[in-house]
């Protein structure tokens, strides 16, 4: 996340050239990769403080905060950090690229009520009957709308945000056990098994 006088750049992919007139310059992480998490959108989103006030009044407190050091700081830019993101991810999805990806799923009309549910709730026993109710359409109507907007099964997808998850949470030291009963698997060899078959 770059922080310019005029605008806020996200940039997916490393190797972008150098913003110009960089204010405050952020490396975020996230239990996904962002460039995997968003694909469909392009490797770089630059919203303009004209276009989103919100976003330009929480860049004149980030830059306060960067240019004081003041006990807590680091805290404070953390929390304006995830703010910013926020209402800049927001803002991806209100003008998602038709391609296929998770900000053309969150920017469906239907489709992102079971987004949000899976996200919200990753160690739910989703099934794809209870995320098309969810989204209130049939089951065949989701299952082509899903694979359609995001590129896989909303099963594959539900694997794949579980793991992501779980992988951040072993990396922190979370145990085995643990992770897998937040995971939504029903004992730790099964999470093993999706590991295994799954390895990133």
């Amino acid at each position: 996340m770059v922080l310019t006088a005029s605008a806020l750049v996200l940039r997916f992919q490393p190797g972008l050239a150098p913003e110009p007139e960089a204010v405050v310059a952020l490396r975020l992480e996230s239990a996904l990769p962002l460039a995997q998490t968003l694909r469909g959108a392009s490797d770089r989103l630059e919203i303009a403080f004209d276009d989103c006030p919100d976003l330009g009044a929480l860049t004149c407190v980030m830059a306060t905060e960067a240019r004081a050091r003041r006990c807590g700081a680091s805290h404070a830019m953390a929390r304006l950090a995830e703010a910013m993101l926020i209402i800049a991810l927001r803002r991806a999805i209100d003008t998602a690229s038709p391609a296929p990806g998770l900000l053309a799923g969150l920017s469906h009309p239907r489709l992102h009520r079971a987004l949000v549910a899976i996200h919200d709730s990753p160690g739910a026993r989703w099934t794809v009957e209870a995320l098309a109710n969810e989204a209130g359409m049939s089951r065949s109507r989701f299952m082509a709308s899903f694979s359609e907007a995001i590129g896989t099964s909303p099963m594959a997808y539900v694997a794949q945000w579980r793991l992501g998850l779980a992988q951040k949470a072993l990396t922190e030291g979370v145990s085995l056990k643990d992770v897998a009963r937040r995971s939504g698997y029903r004992s730790t060899a099964a999470f093993r098994r999706a590991l295994q078959r799954h390895p990133e």
